[in-house]
């Protein structure tokens, strides 16, 4: 290991123990200098099975990625939302949620891009377009995932019986909409572009 990310690592250890938890703590005992020296890196400074760092933007042949969940026999949330490459959120609320009605946001297109090369490395092309079980009462997931070739993938995933990798793409589409900012009320019925804030999001 070259001197200067060796000590660029111990400055990073040494930052976070300044703030330390349980985890980090644990780490700077299995982190030793022999550990650090037996990990393989690149000519810049890459561990090996890391993905470089870039502020670039990234195409992962993916335009919109949207999610809509169900209502179930109790208080399941209920609404759609649709996160295009630029980052614009276009959300819908119907039940059991903090915002009903229809709703524009922005979120960073670092995060869309963070989703699209997830749908593309778990698969989600190959996905089956429903996952269903022999159970009542419980909520359906539907996600989509729109490709540059015009090509559309929707997955049903009822109960959460689809791949444990769908679920996690459910759930880190959702993170990603909690992130947004600016949220701005929109009239359904309204030409495209007239939102009004809404304050306190």
């Amino acid at each position: 290991m070259n001197k200067l990310l060796f000590f660029s690592l111990l400055t990073a250890w040494m930052v976070s123990r300044a703030v330390a938890g349980e985890l980090s703590e644990q780490s700077a005992k299995a982190l030793t200098k022999s550990v650090l020296e037996s990990v393989e890196y690149d000519k810049d400074g890459n561990s090996k099975g890391s993905r470089p760092f870039t502020s670039d933007r990234r195409d992962f042949g993916i335009t919109e990625i949207a999610i809509e969940r169900s209502g179930c026999f109790g208080r399941c949330p209920v609404y759609t939302a649709k996160i295009s490459r630029d980052g614009t959120v276009t959300y819908t609320g119907r039940k059991y949620v903090n915002r009903e009605g229809s709703f524009q946001a922005q979120v960073s297109p670092y995060l869309f891009d963070n989703l699209a090369e997830l749908a593309v490395k778990i698969g989600y092309r190959d996905f089956s377009p429903v996952y269903t079980a022999g159970v009542t009462d419980m909520a359906t997931v539907y996600t989509r995932v729109t490709y540059t070739d015009r090509k559309v993938k929707i997955v049903s995933d009822y109960a959460d019986c689809g791949p444990v990798t769908l679920w996690a793409f459910e759930e880190l589409i959702d993170k990603a909409i909690s992130e947004a900012t600016d949220w701005k009320k929109v009239d359904p019925g309204a030409k495209s572009g007239a939102a009004e804030a809404v304050p306190g999001h």
